[in-house]
């Protein structure tokens, strides 16, 4: 006989401890931790797997689900995203690379327990900045410089005054017009914000443009955020930001950096094309789906 529990981390550790990974790691305190759910299915008193749930400012994000090896296929997975769906406030998402092993079946019974395909986006990663800084050398700090002269200025998150760490933190709200979610990268300390290494560009004391980084390790940055406000999209100040990100990257030694792009944000890929293909080897392809 089956049947679904919300369990601890402590359950988590002592029923899968034997296929525990950092990531897995990672989805179950923050799912414990931060008003989430670990939903654990067992069978005749036996674990089978299990699946993490983190709340993200107004949706609740799916965002590790396991099977035990010798209880796939046999409706674990079917059951407990049903289970989720069912049982936990809307909207639900969850994002899937297209190289996962797994990537059909998760996007199969997902559509037909009631997802549906909401965008996608492409993780880019590259572990050399030689072109980045032939780039700044050539071009790119004349922009910077021009952009200074235009009245914009930058400061890292660090060193930012409150009333501008408010702003980025309340983007999504004020006349910025974020469309990303910037509040869980302040509210959750295991999301690894890098306040040195993130940037904001000012103008006439108002948030301009930001580089959001995290540091999940000694050796990686993650640019989770290159984002400008809708009244300065388009004009470049996104650069300033980037470059002092950038610079930071060199001087603490990191080796490895990545970044995330929607397909359906032009403005963005734009800034891609021209400027981010110098720190860019290689990338794989990631879809969000949502229950709503």
């Amino acid at each position: 006989m089956r049947k679904i529990i919300s369990g601890t981390y402590t359950d988590y550790i002592f029923l899968f401890g034997d296929s525990r990974t950092p990531f897995s790691d990672h989805a179950a305190k923050n799912s414990a931790a931060y008003g989430g759910n670990i939903f654990i299915m067992l069978e005749d008193g036996l674990p089978c797997g299990y699946l993490c749930a983190v709340t993200e400012e107004s949706e609740i994000r799916l965002m590790y689900a396991y099977t035990n090896e010798e209880k796939r296929r046999s409706g674990v997975f079917s059951a407990l995203i049903g289970y989720a769906a069912e049982t936990l406030p809307k909207p639900i998402n969850f994002n899937i690379s297209t190289e996962h092993k797994f990537y059909d079946t998760v996007s199969d019974i997902s559509k037909r327990t009631g997802f549906e395909y909401r965008s996608s986006c492409t993780v880019f990663r590259g572990n050399d900045i030689s072109g980045w800084e032939k780039y700044m050398s050539e071009t790119g700090g004349k922009l910077c410089d021009m952009l200074r002269r235009q009245g914009y200025s930058c400061i890292s998150f660090a060193d930012a005054p409150t009333k501008l760490i408010d702003e980025i933190y309340d983007s999504g709200e004020n006349s910025f017009g974020n469309k990303l979610a910037v509040k869980v990268f302040f509210d959750d300390p295991q999301k690894n914000m890098n306040t040195d290494m993130s940037f904001a560009a000012v103008r006439n004391d108002h948030l301009a443009a930001y580089t959001l980084v995290t540091a999940p390790d000694k050796i990686s940055a993650v640019f989770e955020h290159i984002s400008a406000s809708e009244k300065e999209i388009g004009n470049g100040c996104i650069l300033l930001p980037f470059a002092n990100s950038m610079e930071k990257f060199r001087q603490f030694g990191f080796h490895r950096a990545a970044y995330v792009m929607f397909n359906d944000n032009k403005h963005a890929n734009a800034f891609r094309m021209k400027l981010l293909q110098n720190v860019t080897s290689s990338s794989t392809h990631s879809e969000n789906y949502i229950f709503r």
